[in-house]
C-alpha cells in the first residue's frame, strides 16, 4: 500500500479506464465482476496494476477520488494443490499491513462496519482504544467486544466460530503473534490453538478450510468497501506446457469468488501465449465469469512509450535523490561555511555518509578513508607526527622499495 508515484497516463489508458468502470459498476450493482487482461512480456501489466493500486490509495493525481477499497496483488507462484492456502496467506498478509494513519487494513475494514452494525459504540477509533486499554482489568470489556462481534457475525453471515474468536482477540489486542499467524494460514501448534480457544479437526481438508476463511474475510468488508484482487503470473501454475490442472483450479477459484461474493473485482493478468491454454483448461462457464465485465488485450509498448516510461521513472528517481541529498546539506555541516555559521567539513561528511548509507556502513567508509587511520595515527596528531608517518608510509609503498606504483600514486 505504498503509493506508486510514477505515472504515465497514456500507457494502456483503455485498460485502466476499464478497471475503473468495473469498480464503479461493482459499487452500483453490489455484485462481483471480473476483468481479463493479457499481453506479451514487457507489455506494461505491472505498470497498469501499480497505477490502479496508487489510485485506490489516493496517490494518483488528475483523477476523481477513489472509493474506499482493499487492493490485493496475488502472484500465483504456488502449486495448484495449495492455491486457496496461498490466497489466504496473501489476503491475511495484506489485511495486517498498516495504512498511513497507523491502523491495519483489517482495522480499517472492521471499525466502520462495527459502527454501522452497533451505533452505540460511538466513535470507532476511540472505542477500540478504550476496549484495548480496559480489557486486561475488566471482564465486562471482553464481554462487550464479544457481543459486538456476535452482531457482526449475524450481519455479515460469517457462520465461522474460529474466525469470530480470532477477530475478538484481534480487537482486544491479545495473542497478537498467534492471531497474525492464523490469519495468514500458518500452522499453529495444538498448545497455541488451545490458548486461543480454537478447536482442531485433523480430518478437515486444509484447502477447504482456507477457501472458507477467504470467503468469510471477503464478507467482512461489506458492499461499501470493494475488494480488488489482481491475479498475476497465472502461468506459474503450470509445471510444463501440457499441464492444465493448475489453470483449471485457478478458473474454479475465480468462478467461486465471482459467484459467492458481492463486493469483489477479480482482475486476471496472463501472458497472451497462455490464453489458448487457459481457454482449454477452464470450463466455459468459469471462463465467462473470468471476463464477465471485459476482456482486453494489452499491446506491446511502442519505443516512444517505453522511452517515456523510462524517462519518467528516472526523473522521479532524480527528484527523490535530490530530496534526500537536500536534507543532508544542513548549514551547520556546510564544509565551505554559511552566511551565519561556518561548518566543520569532517562533521558534514559524517552526517552525509550516515544519511545516505546508514550509520554502520558510514562508519566503515569514514574509517577506511580517514587519513589519520591510514597513517596509523591518533585523530588530531600534531604536524611533526603527521610528517614523519607520511614519510614512512610513502617509503613503504615506493616502487623503488618494492611497493605498488598505483598505491604510491
Amino acid at each position: 500500500w505504498h503509493c506508486y508515484v510514477v505515472d504515465v497516463p497514456e500507457l494502456h489508458r483503455a485498460a485502466f479506464d476499464l478497471c475503473l468502470q468495473a469498480i464503479t459498476r461493482l459499487q452500483f450493482d453490489q455484485r462481483s465482476t471480473s476483468v481479463l487482461l493479457h499481453g506479451a512480456a514487457g507489455s506494461g501489466k505491472t505498470h497498469l496494476l501499480a497505477r490502479l493500486q496508487s489510485w485506490l490509495a489516493g496517490g494518483l493525481p488528475g483523477h476523481d477520488p477513489a472509493p474506499p477499497a482493499i487492493f490485493l496483488s496475488v502472484r500465483l507462484q504456488t502449486s495448484p494443490q495449495m492455491i486457496w492456502r496461498h490466497l489466504q496467506s496473501r489476503f491475511g498478509e495484506d489485511l495486517l499491513r498498516h495504512t498511513a494513519n497507523g491502523r491495519t487494513q483489517l482495522e480499517r475494514i472492521l471499525l466502520p462496519r462495527l459502527a454501522e452494525i452497533q451505533p452505540s459504540i460511538g466513535a470507532p477509533n476511540r472505542w477500540l482504544e478504550r476496549v484495548q486499554r480496559e480489557s486486561r482489568a475488566s471482564a465486562s470489556t471482553t464481554d462487550e467486544v464479544i457481543e459486538v462481534i456476535d452482531h457482526l457475525e449475524l450481519a455479515a453471515g460469517l457462520n465461522d466460530r474460529d474466525l469470530t474468536i480470532i477477530l475478538t482477540h484481534f480487537l482486544l489486542g491479545r495473542h497478537r503473534r498467534d492471531v497474525r499467524a492464523w490469519l495468514r494460514g500458518e500452522a499453529l501448534p495444538e498448545a497455541a490453538l488451545s490458548h486461543l480457544g480454537l478447536g482442531t479437526d485433523p480430518d478437515l481438508d486444509p484447502e477447504e478450510r482456507a477457501r472458507t476463511i477467504v470467503l468469510n474475510l471477503c464478507r467482512l468488508t461489506g458492499p461499501e468497501m470493494p475488494l480488488v484482487f489482481c491475479f498475476d503470473q497465472v502461468e506459474a501454475l503450470q509445471s510444463h506446457p501440457q499441464d492444465l490442472a493448475g489453470l483449471h483450479r485457478f478458473g474454479q477459484m475465480v468462478g467461486f469468488l465471482h459467484d459467492e461474493t458481492r463486493n469483489t473485482l477479480l482482475i486476471s493478468c496472463v501472458l497472451s501465449v497462455f490464453i489458448d491454454s487457459l481457454n482449454r483448461a477452464i470450463i466455459a462457464s468459469d471462463y465467462d465469469r473470468m471476463k464477465s465485465f471485459g476482456h482486453l488485450p494489452l499491446k506491446a509498448l511502442t519505443p516512444p512509450e517505453a522511452k517515456r516510461l523510462v524517462e519518467t521513472r528516472l526523473g522521479r528517481l532524480r527528484k527523490s535523490m535530490a530530496k534526500k541529498r537536500s536534507k543532508v546539506f544542513d548549514p551547520q555541516y556546510a564544509p565551505y561555511g554559511h552566511a551565519e555559521k561556518k561548518g566543520n567539513p569532517t562533521e558534514w561528511r559524517k552526517a552525509y555518509e550516515t544519511r545516505m548509507m546508514g550509520e554502520e556502513e558510514a562508519v566503515a567508509v569514514l574509517d577506511k578513508d580517514n587519513p589519520y587511520n591510514v597513517l596509523g595515527l591518533q585523530q588530531g596528531a600534531d604536524a611533526a607526527a603527521v610528517k614523519t608517518a607520511w614519510r614512512t608510509y610513502a617509503m613503504k609503498h615506493h616502487p623503488d622499495h618494492g611497493g605498488d606504483e598505483d598505491t604510491f600514486k
